[in-house]
């Protein structure tokens, strides 16, 4: 089981990185909403620049912290996408 484990977080992470890769250059929204946060960024590190060096590193620590919960529960939801296929594909009879 152990390998079946190993080679499925492998090949999920894998399907789920080209998933998104994909999701990035062809998503509209994606698209508009990183657009502007690069226009924001010089403004953003100004601001961060005016801070203390202790809320600073607040600050990106949170940010980081925040982001990579996003990404966490991005890949959660895809290979949980996997066992809805499996569940569906069950009840259909199709497997």
């Amino acid at each position: 089981m152990r390998n079946f484990e190993y080679y499925f977080d492998n090949f999920t992470f894998e399907m789920h990185n080209m998933a998104y890769n994909n999701f990035i250059k062809t998503n509209r929204e994606y698209i508009d909403v990183d657009n502007s946060l690069n226009r924001l960024e010089e403004k953003f590190n100004k601001l961060l620049g005016k801070l203390n060096e202790e809320d600073k590193k607040f600050l990106i620590d949170y940010i980081d912290k925040y982001g990579y919960k996003v990404a966490c529960s991005g890949y959660e939801m895809y290979v949980t996408g996997y066992k809805d296929c499996v569940k569906l594909l069950k009840k259909i009879g199709a497997i």
